[in-house]
């Protein structure tokens, strides 16, 4: 279950037909060079191979982001398209470029592992400066914020990567690129109570969804709902369904 192909994007948006492919026909096309869209095969391979990265465990990206579309995505087949997919392939090429650049003493792109009431949690910070007490996460941009704090989600994202790793941190930014410039921001840290409430009120809610097949509630305030939801019509039928079904359906 999961991202199984692609909403064809052509060049033109006149000339998108809506089509489904998948994979295998999204690639064969992008090898004869004279496919509409602007995608070549090694990006649309890498996309892949990035959206299909096996997980053992609940993520700490899945309980930063909307906890139904974690469930959605994880349970039902779905098309993505590429031209959102590209967003967070963009994200992973600036990392790859950073990774080979890090101080010494760094600790980057590696997993990490921790329960909490007997569920296994996991998560890939970008970078760990241990010797600074430092977590840093790089985030690719549109525009980087005019604001000199990070998004909330981006917060929670770090604050969680702060509870997650083995090291002692005091410190946490996120580094945003944007086609012009870098904006650093500072992340306030949160203290072990304030995290452990956040897992209390999501992780249970996500656990029940995997292992029990538990909806999790709408949430229609989340970031994702604003054109970044890749099973946002799985979550539109369901949700027209619960209506009529009379079922409590938004957080």
């Amino acid at each position: 279950m999961g991202l199984i192909g692609f909403k064809c994007c052509k060049a033109s948006r006149k000339y998108d037909t809506g089509e489904f492919v998948s994979f295998s026909e999204c690639i064969s096309c992008a090898e004869t060079t004279l496919n509409k869209c602007h995608f070549t095969a090694p990006i649309i391979k890498a996309m892949i191979d990035r959206e299909q990265e096996e997980r053992d465990s609940i993520t700490v990206t899945q309980l930063s982001g909307c906890l139904r579309e974690s469930y959605l995505s994880h349970k039902y087949d779905y098309y993505a398209d590429p031209e959102q997919l590209y967003f967070a392939f963009r994200g992973e090429l600036a990392h790859l470029i950073i990774e080979r650049h890090q101080e010494k003493d760094a600790v980057a792109e590696q997993r990490f592992y921790r329960e909490c009431t007997g569920i296994k949690i996991s998560g890939r910070p970008d970078v760990i400066l241990p010797n600074k007490k430092l977590i840093r996460d790089y985030k690719t941009a549109k525009e980087v914020p005019r604001f000199n704090y990070p998004f909330r989600n981006h917060s929670q994202q770090l604050n969680l990567y702060a509870w997650l790793v083995p090291f002692e941190i005091e410190r946490l930014q996120v580094v945003y690129l944007d086609m012009k410039g870098v904006k650093i921001c500072e992340a306030p840290l949160w203290s072990e109570k304030e995290v452990e409430a956040l897992l209390e009120k999501k992780l249970p809610v996500l656990d029940a969804a995997f292992n029990r097949g538990s909806i999790p509630f709408a949430d229609f305030d989340n970031w994702q709902c604003n054109g970044w939801c890749n099973v946002k019509t799985i979550c539109r039928k369901l949700y027209e369904d619960e209506l009529i079904s009379g079922i409590r359906t938004v957080s």
